[in-house]
């Protein structure tokens, strides 16, 4: 039954169409069938649904800086959903990437290592509520044309430098420039562990009392409507 049904998807997949003709040139393109409706808004991506339990839709990222290095977004939803993503790549393998639980209550960021996977990704594919029908709404962030995947096929101005990296009891975070605002780290369930105002292109975070492991650097400048991410492994 599950081969079935990845059959299934993957010739969905291929015979999807794109949803969201109105969007930028520049834009990533969207994929689905008529029971998926994106409608593109200002600075998010909305998703509007009434699938059957095994359909899914998709967004094509091969034309974002990297298929590999580290892709962030935020996600949030109508009401609680189960989210499952896997990626696509271009000789039609299908690959898990992560599940995530999403409150509904506000934007919940994620993240994934693309540089992890032995895959060249081209798809990231979203199974909402998998093996159940669901009807509402996905809210995208960062998946709209100015979604951040930072590493190999970014330039050095446009990344966050960090040093030490791995780190055990500070970390110094480097900005390309002075107009980044806030500081936010989230664990790799997506919990924010840390968020703080930013003046300056150089920052020293205090790392002690934080648990071994990876956690995602974002920082954003509200008055330039950017973001940047990156990953760091505390020791």
């Amino acid at each position: 039954m599950n081969a079935m049904n990845t059959l299934r998807n993957t010739l969905l997949l291929c015979l999807c169409l794109v949803l969201a003709s109105k969007a930028k040139a520049d834009s990533p393109q969207w994929h689905g069938n008529d029971h998926f409706k994106v409608i593109h808004q200002e600075g998010m991506v909305r998703v509007a649904m009434n699938k059957m339990s095994w359909e899914s839709f998709s967004v094509n990222i091969k034309d974002l800086a990297s298929a590999k290095g580290i892709i962030s977004f935020e996600v949030k939803t109508s009401q609680p959903i189960r989210l499952q993503i896997d990626g696509f790549t271009a000789d039609k393998t299908q690959v898990h990437l992560w599940n995530a639980e999403v409150s509904g209550d506000d934007f919940q960021p994620l993240f994934y290592n693309l540089s992890s996977s032995a895959f060249s990704i081209d798809h990231l594919i979203f199974y909402v509520n998998p093996g159940e029908a669901y009807q509402g709404e996905v809210y995208f962030k960062g998946l709209g044309g100015s979604t951040s995947v930072e590493g190999e096929g970014a330039t050095r101005s446009q990344l966050i430098s960090l040093f030490p990296n791995p780190a055990r009891e500070v970390v110094n975070i480097g900005l390309p420039n002075e107009n980044f605002d806030q500081l936010s780290i989230y664990d790799v369930l997506g919990r924010l562990v840390l968020e703080q105002a930013i003046i300056g292109a150089n920052q020293v975070v205090n790392l002690q009392g934080r648990r071994a492991g990876v956690y995602l650097i974002k920082a954003r400048s509200r008055s330039h409507n950017a973001v940047l991410t990156t990953r760091l492994t505390v020791q």
